[in-house]
């Protein structure tokens, strides 16, 4: 999934979404997402920077886990409903050891 920058009257980025990905719940997440009124850089930390900033947006948002489950393995950096790349990784890894069992 690639990031565009919209230089309209507000400011903001859009995602070329993936075909198979459900549009409506897309649509649904980004409706409701903090993340969207704040500066989308919070979400994408410098190597060694904490993500504990993004992580307070997420954490008061009420789409964050819906927004795990929709682009959580869509988006291979950043931070995404409260959890950095590596952490998502882990996630996967474990459903997959999990589903292997």
């Amino acid at each position: 999934m690639s990031a565009h920058m919209y230089d309209g009257p507000t400011a903001r980025i859009f995602f070329s979404i993936p075909p198979q990905v459900d549009r409506q719940a897309v649509k649904e997440v980004w409706d409701g997402a903090l993340c969207a009124q704040v500066d989308p850089e919070l979400f994408f930390p410098d190597k060694g920077q904490s993500p504990s900033d993004a992580r307070k947006v997420c954490g008061a948002c009420p789409v964050s886990v819906r927004c795990l489950e929709v682009f959580g393995d869509l988006l291979d950096h950043g931070v995404v409903g409260g959890l950095t790349e590596r952490e998502r990784r882990q996630l996967r890894q474990s459903r997959t050891d999990g589903e292997a069992a």
